[in-house]
């Protein structure tokens, strides 16, 4: 970065992995607290974050050919560990829901929909993110999917995510 030439950096990581599978590392970093305490009203978000080519979309989504073994990624690991959740714990009336949205370029784009919907105010691919009565950023026009299976969330997420958005950089060559 030419603005900060003959700055010395350094940087700090919690973890590198090398050979684990997503499903050691899902066992190991996140493991199940979290997935229960969404159904004590608690939030989770995971942030994948780095250069391209690191490996963010392989560790959040895994290989997409792979519908259950060593190559799901960090998302159908936390889906099927929810609905396993719910259905061994007995932990009362829930509903999964789905959304599917990438921000691209600083716009939020609906990947449940192909088009912008008849009666609705913005376009699928500009949808606001506002704020709540609470404080908390919301995407109210954001389209969502009931999932009871595993296998149905895995169809339904695997065809949108194929709609995202992707690019080559001079990284990629």
């Amino acid at each position: 970065d030419p603005r900060h030439k003959g700055v010395d950096r350094s940087y700090n990581f919690d973890a590198v992995y090398e050979g684990e599978t997503t499903q050691e590392i899902f066992d190991r970093e996140i493991g199940p607290a979290p997935i229960e305490g969404l159904f004590k009203a608690r939030d989770f978000c995971m942030f994948a974050h780095g250069a391209t080519g690191s490996g963010k979309t392989y560790g959040m989504q895994g290989f997409s050919e792979s519908r259950d073994g060593d190559e799901l990624g960090i998302i159908p690991l936390c889906v099927g560990n929810i609905l396993d959740h719910q259905a061994t714990k007995g932990v009362g009336e829930y509903v999964v829901k789905l959304s599917v949205f990438e921000i691209y370029c600083e716009k939020v784009r609906d990947l449940l929909v192909d088009g912008t919907q008849p009666g609705e105010k913005y376009p699928y691919d500009d949808l606001p993110v506002q704020k709540d009565l609470w404080g908390v950023e919301i995407i109210p026009q954001l389209h969502t999917i009931e999932i009871e299976s595993m296998e149905q969330f895995m169809r339904i997420y695997l065809s949108r995510i194929a709609l995202r958005k992707t690019g080559r950089t001079n990284l990629n060559v």
